[in-house]
């Protein structure tokens, strides 16, 4: 993966492409804080978006490590494709270590039921 395509996410409520610079997606207006709640994106350390598209299931999960005033947080977001989906925080704590090993805990379960890696970004 080149370094410009590492500098764009994939909206997971429309599934339009745009920078990690803007702050929501131009097509439906979703801002990066309703998915990755209080949680500064400046501080985002890794993003993951995934995708399961199988008979008629449509489905996107993005999960997010991001670090605010000396904690690493990692949010979950899922849903059907075009449809408002469901946040969670799923860790939040003040070492990294626990931190990643839940983002990627998380990422190997989806991957093991068939999810697929269509954008990340890791900084």
């Amino acid at each position: 993966m080149s370094l410009a395509e590492e500098n764009f996410i994939t909206c997971p409520a429309c599934d339009t492409v745009y920078s990690v610079n803007e702050p929501c997606c131009a097509e439906c207006g979703l801002l990066l804080s309703e998915i990755l709640g209080d949680v500064n994106f400046n501080g985002v350390l890794k993003r993951m978006d995934l995708e399961y598209c199988r008979g008629r299931s449509d489905k996107v999960y993005s999960i997010a490590l991001s670090s605010d005033q000396g904690e690493y947080i990692v949010v979950a977001f899922w849903g059907r494709r075009g449809y408002a989906g469901t946040k969670q925080e799923k860790l939040r704590t003040k070492n990294r270590f626990l931190a990643e090993n839940m983002f990627m805990k998380i990422l190997g379960k989806k991957r093991e039921k068939g999810y697929v890696l269509t954008h990340s970004f890791i900084r």
